[in-house]
């Protein structure tokens, strides 16, 4: 068996182990089980939003390195990469704040 077979394995095993390790026995009703898998999921959520973020400051810093480059030889270069750059990096730092504003705004009952 290969090195990263092994490595995959020992991952899908970690992970499931994780999962059993949070649930908890068997609740009452179906709103109790229903609780219990948002514990997970909010985890997860906040996971995404971070490297999200981080992605974007990434981005946001390869977008004004490529816009170096371009201004030193524009040959080298194209401008559209670093314009997509930045745009990425502007849409993967907007993503995580818009989504928190969301859930704070008063039409969010809606």
């Amino acid at each position: 068996m290969m090195n990263h077979e092994r490595f995959v394995y020992f991952l899908t095993g970690l992970f499931l182990w994780a999962a059993l390790a949070w649930a908890s026995p068997p609740a009452g009703s179906f709103g109790a089980i229903s609780d219990d898998l948002m514990g997970p999921v909010g985890f997860l959520t906040r996971v995404l939003f971070y490297i999200s973020f981080v992605c974007g400051v990434g981005f946001l810093l390869g977008s004004f390195l490529q816009y170096r480059y371009y201004r030193q030889n524009p040959q080298q270069v194209k401008l559209s990469t670093p314009i997509t750059l930045f745009i990425l990096a502007l849409v993967l730092i907007g993503f995580p704040i818009v989504l928190i504003i969301s859930k704070t705004a008063p039409w969010s009952g809606f």
